[in-house]
């Protein structure tokens, strides 16, 4: 077997499992057709295709015939581990050819998968876009996407290119079929004549464009483009950061034309706000002429430095003189906060996930989950690691803290902790539970691994992490059973470094305020209101009776005083919830009832 199938998301077998609770990719609010595949009858009108033979491993038709597409999730996909999904958002579903996984070893040479026909007569300037997984591994053959008319013949519309270890974004012009009434798309995929891996699709939007129209689509902090293994810069994005380690700032930003013309971008504009205050602007050079469909990342060089803790955010935005038919999206921001000794401070917390629960990740058997940490500086020792850890994990089992080199050779750990009621309490808030290092040893400059690890003691008890937000490729990893098995992950689990100490756990978090909230019940909007004794990064997060996290939405760093914010809840059901607006280390718990 090669190296690649180390670089598995879910090994074999039923060490590893995912909680079904992160909320599907969002939809664009002008898609006149979409498909997530989320539903319970995802696939009811579109034509999957007559069903394909399986065969043995050496091709030898078996006489059983399988569904060529099926709806299923990461962990699906890669049931026998050679088509590695990836499983963001966490628990998304999605439609599949896979080769690689029982019951196929199928006869895919040529499966195809067509939309609903589409009634075009009105639209203009229409696209589709979505985001597939297509790795081309294991001797695939060729994907592509055509278009019909009327039961007529196929149009070849793109090959789709093999891109490895990450869904890609898929803009494609449907202007040609503007008017006509009978449009369908078909989604075409070939194992190659062999056992091959698979093909996924998710997030089909049809809409109609503008003439102008640019999308900000991420703003970041960190440098996606430099290898992680490049130990003397600073690239992963961090959301905290204690003061000792910090080198330098990068941050930028991605824009999509969406539109049906030639954008001409010579300039792009971002605004630091430290603690809430503006204290400066930058320009960066743009991408110049992007086509309709194209995407651009630029990054802004920065002399930034912190003149202590506190969050920094950054605004990127397009510049109002460029022409454009919808502004409402032309900016995007993202936040990191500085962290030092004491609570106030986050007690030096060097963090990777993004503080937004989306999922949680682990097993009843031996595991570890760890994230990449790169100290730049030297003076600082490690002295503990903290976890945000599922409220489903089983009383009484037994974690510890892992602190590793770039090599993953253990240097620290904690002690063995047990599993209270107070930390599945804390868990179900997002609160995290501290652990302390035993050495606490100075940390030598170069890259880290810190991580949780379940200790199996007999039991079939369960341990789940909390995780929060995408990976970069090669910062989080999870190893498995006494022989720690590694496989690479694409979410970040909530598993944090802190270079000052804690006496004991991390407490309960102290409140914001009480929340007001009105109407109540609520129904397609809900407004709350409440008190920030100081300049605060704040989110709101909806759960329901279960503790699943149903609505997540980022309230920006707000001033001290009375606050008020509204939010639409007309994609949430009728039902009793729990409200937390959050802080990076503070919570405000509040319920509303929501009748649609």
């Amino acid at each position: 077997m090669s190296e690649r199938f180390l670089l598995r998301l879910i090994p074999v077998g039923p060490l590893v499992m995912l909680a079904l609770d992160g909320m599907a990719q969002p939809r664009a609010a002008d898609c006149f057709f979409s498909a997530d595949f989320e539903g319970a009858d995802a696939l009811a009108g579109w034509d999957i295709g007559d069903s394909v033979e399986t065969q043995t491993a050496d091709g030898t038709p078996l006489g059983v015939r399988a569904a060529a597409w099926t709806i299923g999730d990461a962990r699906a996909a890669n049931a026998d581990g050679y088509f590695p999904v990836a499983d963001q958002p966490i628990g998304n579903r999605f439609v599949m050819a896979n080769d690689a996984a029982s019951p196929c070893n199928c006869g895919m040479s040529n499966v195809a998968l067509v939309t609903p026909a589409m009634d075009l007569t009105a639209r203009t300037g229409v696209s589709l876009e979505c985001r597939v997984f297509n790795e081309g591994d294991l001797g695939a053959g060729a994907a592509t996407i055509e278009g019909n008319i009327g039961g007529g013949s196929w149009i070849a519309l793109a090959t789709i290119p093999t891109v490895a270890n990450q869904w890609q974004p898929l803009f494609i012009n449907l202007s040609a079929f503007d008017g006509q009434q009978d449009v369908r798309i078909r989604f075409r995929w070939s194992d190659g004549g062999g056992w091959s891996s698979g093909f996924a699709l998710d997030d089909v939007c049809l809409r109609e464009r503008l003439e102008n129209d640019l999308t900000v689509t991420s703003v970041f902090i960190g440098d996606p483009s430099v290898q992680l293994i490049d130990g003397t810069v600073q690239s992963l994005s961090y959301h905290r950061l204690p003061l000792a380690q910090f080198d330098s700032l990068l941050f930028g930003m991605e824009i999509t034309n969406r539109g049906t013309a030639v954008a001409t971008v010579n300039e792009l504009a971002a605004q630091l706000l430290w603690n809430g205050e503006l204290i400066g602007a930058l320009t960066a050079a743009g991408p110049g002429e992007l086509s309709p469909g194209s995407r651009a990342t630029v990054q802004f060089a920065s002399v930034f430095e912190p003149t202590g803790t506190g969050t920094l955010t950054v605004n990127c935005s397009i510049p109002p003189e460029v022409p454009d038919d919808e502004t409402t999206d032309n900016s995007g921001s993202t936040t990191i906060r500085f962290t030092g000794a004491g609570w106030d401070a986050g007690y030096g917390a060097m963090a990777v996930d993004d503080g937004s629960v989306e999922g949680h990740l682990g097993s009843t058997e031996n595991f570890v989950l760890a994230n990449r940490m790169e100290i730049m500086n030297e003076g600082s020792s490690a002295r503990g690691i903290s976890v945000v850890l599922s409220s489903s994990c089983t009383l009484g089992e037994e974690i510890r803290a892992l602190l590793m080199d770039a090599n993953l050779a253990f240097l620290d750990t904690s002690t063995r902790h047990v599993i209270t009621e107070q930390d599945l309490e804390n868990g179900w808030f997002g609160v995290p539970l501290y652990l302390a290092l035993t050495e606490q040893a100075a940390l030598a400059v170069g890259d880290h691994f810190v991580g949780i690890q379940h200790l199996k003691t007999g039991n079939e008890g369960l341990v789940e992490v909390a995780m929060g937000g995408p990976a970069q490729v090669g910062g989080s990893i999870l190893m498995e059973g006494l022989t720690f098995d590694l496989s690479h992950i694409y979410n970040v689990p909530m598993v944090r470094l802190h270079l000052d100490d804690l006496d004991v756990g991390i407490s309960k978090p102290s409140l914001v305020s009480t929340i007001g909230i009105f109407p109540v019940p609520a129904d397609e909007q809900m407004t709350m209101q409440f008190n920030v004794t100081s300049a605060l990064d704040l989110q709101v997060s909806l759960f329901d009776a279960v503790g699943k996290r149903v609505f997540g939405s980022h309230l920006g760093s707000l001033p001290p005083g009375r606050n008020s914010s509204t939010i639409d809840l007309a994609g949430v059901a009728s039902g009793v919830y729990t409200v937390v607006i959050s802080s990076p280390d503070q919570r405000s718990v509040g319920r509303v009832e929501v009748v649609h």
